[in-house]
């Protein structure tokens, strides 16, 4: 009777078992709360198991812009494409004006680089003049301008401190660009005790002995040419300058290389009636001055007798408020402004 009932006892847990489908396992595969699919109801969802959730969190655009991310490498940053875009247009915009901007506007904003900064200026000079067979003289001058207002006039005055047989000369032009008057200059002598009027034919005659001309200091006035723009490269203008009346000047024509950035006519070259180049002028060194650039080192040449003149200009001011000294009386009676050491 013992025997029978533990016989019945082991084929009921045989039959238990046979129906839980085998055995339990330590590890068993009961559902866990922590497995998901990646969308419920889509038929290509996969199941996840317990240790594997972190893609199933995940966006599938967050998945797609990441396998983007993976196949381009060295994907540009976007900061930098934006910076190089808006250069580009810059370039674009630099280029559209230099295309559009007529030759007499680059010649008057060049006559304005070279003559106009400021509302006045004041600077002692250097000028070292050197003949053909390489003897050199030197003199040394504060030059005074003033722009008058509501204008495009000006005034302009050198006191001359050495050497000694220069010493207390002076030269005053008033520069008439708006009117039909030809500019005035005026030299007064100390050795004769004489002021000295400068005939606008003799305007191109030179200056104090140097290779430079009385009309060299102030500028010629570019309503006296006519402009050709002959190239428009990347770095100049370059045009050339014909006058309205060929028989009051020394050349037939001059070439002016004007900087696309600043506008200052950086080399000047003069042509005779039988095209030979017989004179340049160069801008050879420029400083930024109180926001201005300005010319410090200038040279002319004279090719066809070897000589040369060098201007180098120091202690220069711009907008000092000076008074208006460019006057008759102050041509024998120099102004402190002029002659303070």
């Amino acid at each position: 009777m013992k025997w029978g009932l533990q016989v019945f006892i082991l084929f009921l847990s045989a039959s238990m078992l046979f129906a839980n489908g085998g055995a339990d396992e330590p590890n068993g595969s009961q559902a866990d709360p922590n497995d998901i699919r990646l969308s419920d109801g889509d038929p290509n969802a996969v199941e996840v198991g317990p240790n594997d959730t972190s893609d199933a969190n995940e966006d599938p655009n967050d998945i797609e812009a990441k396998e983007q991310n993976d196949i381009t490498v060295a994907a540009e940053d976007p900061n930098a494409v934006e910076v190089d875009a808006e250069t580009e247009a810059e370039k674009q915009i630099e280029q559209a004006e230099d295309a559009t901007l007529e030759v007499d506007e680059i010649v008057k904003r060049a006559h304005r680089a070279a003559y106009y900064n400021g509302q006045d200026f004041k600077a002692r000079v250097n000028m070292t003049i050197t003949n053909g067979q390489g003897q050199t003289r030197s003199r040394e001058f504060v030059i005074l301008r003033k722009n008058v207002p509501d204008s495009n006039d000006q005034k302009y005055y050198a006191y001359f401190h050495r050497p000694s047989d220069v010493r207390d000369m002076t030269y005053m032009v008033h520069k008439n660009i708006c009117s039909d008057a030809n500019d005035i200059r005026q030299l007064y002598l100390p050795s004769l005790d004489m002021v000295k009027e400068i005939e606008d034919e003799d305007k191109r005659d030179s200056f104090v002995g140097s290779h430079y001309f009385y009309e060299d200091i102030c500028g010629r006035n570019p309503l006296a040419d006519e402009h050709e723009l002959l190239s428009n490269n990347e770095k100049f203008y370059v045009v050339k300058h014909t006058p309205h009346e060929p028989n009051s000047v020394d050349f037939d024509y001059y070439y002016s290389y004007i900087d696309k950035e600043n506008f200052l006519p950086m080399k000047t070259e003069y042509y005779d009636q039988e095209n030979n180049l017989y004179r340049v002028i160069e801008i050879e060194q420029t400083e930024e001055i109180e926001e201005f650039v300005t010319p410090t080192k200038l040279v002319v040449r004279e090719l066809s007798g070897g000589g040369h003149t060098k201007l180098e200009y120091s202690e220069i001011e711009y907008d000092i408020d000076m008074p208006d000294i460019f006057i008759d009386r102050f041509l024998t009676r120099p102004p402190r402004i002029a002659t303070d050491q």
